[in-house]
């Protein structure tokens, strides 16, 4: 009778246990993560402009990157400060993009319908989304003679890996 008992006790201690182990399997992330707001300030840069030729020492190199058939194909290089971002899933996003070169610049963010949004010269652009989609998307700048240098890097972690 002892026996029966302990085989029995030990049945099911074994059947709580398995329980408990596979309560945590039903389906939701469990994460426990609060989105927040991120505001990121952002910068154009200049790179390699013609006016850099100007400068005694950099004049013969950078005259020579920046002719037609040079290494920039005779376009003017300029930047994204930062390049990269990153921010998790259900964030709200703020960027604050300053535009302090003379020159307008549009910016683009893949993957959230941001698109063909004029900063002027000596100016600022506030962009807000939701970073609802995980994974890294690219934005850049569609001036032409900016592209392909002018580009970053968003990357949205998802939730459960904060």
């Amino acid at each position: 009778m002892k026996r029966l008992l302990s085989i029995v006790a030990v049945g099911a201690a074994t059947i709580g246990i398995l329980a408990g182990c596979s309560s945590g399997s039903s389906g939701s992330t469990g994460s426990s993560y609060t989105p927040q707001h991120r505001t990121i300030q952002m910068v154009t840069l200049q790179a390699l402009i013609a006016e850099f030729g100007n400068i005694p020492g950099l004049k013969d190199e950078e005259g020579a990157a920046l002719k037609p058939g040079g290494p920039t194909g005779g376009h003017e290089v300029y930047a994204w400060d930062p390049a990269a971002i990153t921010v998790y899933q259900g964030d709200t996003v703020t960027l604050v993009i300053h535009d302090a070169q003379k020159d307008p610049h549009i910016f683009n963010l893949e993957g959230y319908g941001i698109s063909n949004k004029t900063i002027l010269p000596d100016s600022e652009r506030t962009i807000t989304f939701k970073a609802d989609k995980a994974g890294v998307f690219r934005y850049f700048c569609s001036v032409p003679d900016h592209m392909p240098w002018m580009q970053g890097w968003l990357t949205v972690l998802p939730d459960s890996d904060a």
